[in-house]
């Protein structure tokens, strides 16, 4: 996934496309992080203690 976004930033834009598309992957991959910490704080049974 990573390779493709850099891969479409590198052919629509001359010149910093990789810099473009390095941006937009760190920033799909920070939320997708954000997602997953918020669904497991949400599912993930908590141990009760005794």
């Amino acid at each position: 996934m990573a390779g493709t976004l850099i891969a479409i930033a590198q052919n629509n834009h001359v010149g910093n496309g990789t810099a473009i598309g390095s941006r937009w992957t760190f920033m799909v991959l920070l939320v997708l992080i954000i997602v997953n910490l918020v669904l497991a704080l949400c599912f993930v049974p908590k141990k009760k203690s005794k």
